[in-house]
């Protein structure tokens, strides 16, 4: 009579651990499915580089797809929508795809604006910097 006990335990404990299974494993595939996108992961953005600002060392660029939001300016004659400016060397590509992070003063203190005329104001449009980018693909 124990020995049967013992494989009604056993057997309990078995079906038990199979449920528990199948519940984790709906679970994960729950997750999998609906879960969040990872925020760690740069973002991809296409731009066109619409010029460089040699007084203030910004490349001009204008966001043509991504979640990136630039402002709206007037430049060299044309008016552009979502705007951003990036710091460094001048890009001499037109259109490129690239990852970014927020510009951080203190973080990038090596993009140091140069002594610019008065009457030259730094653009009013968020300053990114430029964390890889191609001119073929996403990086």
């Amino acid at each position: 009579m124990e020995n049967l006990g013992l494989i009604l335990r056993l057997n309990n404990i078995e079906q038990d651990m199979k449920n528990s299974i199948k519940i984790t494993a709906i679970i994960l595939l729950i997750l999998s499915i609906f879960g969040c996108e990872d925020e760690s992961l740069p973002e991809c953005v296409q731009g066109k580089v619409i010029g460089y600002q040699s007084c203030y060392n910004v490349n001009v660029i204008q966001v043509l797809s991504g979640t990136l939001k630039g402002e709206e300016i007037r430049w060299e004659g044309e008016q552009y929508q979502n705007v951003i400016q990036y710091p460094g060397g001048a890009l001499s590509e037109e259109i490129i795809y690239f990852s970014y992070r927020f510009f951080n003063a203190e973080q990038d203190s090596t993009y140091a604006n140069l002594i610019c005329p008065a009457n030259l104001a730094p653009l009013a449009v968020p300053m990114i910097v430029i964390t890889d980018y191609s001119t073929e693909y996403c990086p």
